[in-house]
């Protein structure tokens, strides 16, 4: 389930498909428009100097990460479509890029794919770091609650993957709707070996949805949490726009600190998004439990989810009396 509100950077428009390899326009009508689009892409690839920080810390507890002219890469070519709100930003991406080069799955599971930016730049990624795409080879796996685009109502959820690039829609599945409790019903146990999530980051749905993936994820391995610093961002945005906004939003931000196995955050720049290690172990998924039933315990609740999806949570060992905050159901 997306939550429609622009927790990142909105998008822009998708850079001219004009451009040659060098950078100059095959059709002089278009210079100005294609002079632009490099100009933008460069100021993306000079931003990049504010990640350094968290792809060291990548390749320091992961042992790899991508090449740094990847991540220039994959930043000049990040731009969307204007009518896409609430993607994920170019540092993020960035991230993406970074732990996916260290991680190397071969199935993706995306809960929360919206406008299709993240799944793009994940498919990108996997393309720039030499994985074979195909039935073969490395695929993107989308969920999203609504089959339409929640910023533009005559889109598919995911569109922009076929409009900045169509080549690699291919190699990607979208199931709109579906919701992360669906997962048993959509692909085998330990079918995939890496998720993203970044769905409705109300609590307890982060929570819902990072123990429904457990199931489809290959035992042991990474989970992308975006927006576990949404609550501080949406107080700069605020600052900085001089307007109240509604997403101060705790359900990722409280699940990261509860995760009791192995995670680490970006830095600066790039702490809205982290990773947590997937349990390895029956002791690890006991305590996995008990920390995230204890979460839902504790924390208000900031929705309230669906009879199906509160099953996960029971699952935990969490009682329906133990809700903090009733929220009219959703």
């Amino acid at each position: 389930m997306e939550s429609p509100q622009p927790t990142s950077e909105p998008g822009v428009a998708c850079p001219p498909a004009t451009l040659t390899a060098a950078g100059s326009p095959q059709s002089s009508g278009q210079s100005d428009k294609a002079r632009d689009g490099l100009a933008r892409g460069l100021a993306r690839v000079g931003r990049l100097e504010q990640y350094r920080a968290t792809h060291e810390r990548v390749q320091r507890l992961l042992g790899a990460g991508a090449p740094w002219g990847v991540l220039e890469a994959q930043a000049l070519t990040y731009e969307l479509p204007a009518w896409t709100r609430g993607a994920i930003g170019v540092l993020d991406a960035c991230f993406l890029t970074d732990v996916l080069a260290a991680m190397r799955p071969v199935r993706v599971l995306e809960v929360g794919a919206a406008s299709g930016g993240s799944t793009l730049v994940m498919l990108r990624a996997l393309r720039m770091l030499g994985a074979p795409l195909g039935a073969a080879g490395a695929s993107v796996l989308s969920l999203d609650l609504h089959p339409r685009c929640f910023s533009d109502q005559t889109r598919a959820t995911g569109a922009a993957v076929d409009e900045c690039e169509p080549s690699l829609a291919p190699f990607r599945r979208v199931i709109a709707p579906a919701q992360s409790f669906d997962l048993p019903r959509l692909v085998s146990p330990g079918a995939c070996d890496f998720a993203f999530i970044d769905a409705d980051h109300r609590h307890p749905w982060p929570s819902i949805d990072a123990l429904a993936c457990l199931g489809a994820l290959r035992p042991g391995c990474w989970m992308a949490l975006h927006d576990i610093d949404l609550p501080a961002a949406a107080e700069r945005y605020e600052r900085k726009r001089g307007v109240k906004v509604s997403w101060h939003e705790h359900g990722a931000k409280w699940l990261f600190e509860a995760w009791p196995l192995a995670k680490f955050a970006g830095e600066g720049a790039c702490a809205n998004i982290g990773m947590v290690r997937t349990p390895a172990s029956a002791p690890e998924l006991a305590m996995l439990a008990g920390a995230i039933g204890r979460c839902a315990a504790e924390r208000t609740w900031e929705a309230t989810p669906p009879p199906r999806a509160l099953e996960v949570l029971r699952w935990t060992g969490w009682r329906e009396a133990e809700r903090k905050g009733a929220p009219e159901a959703n």
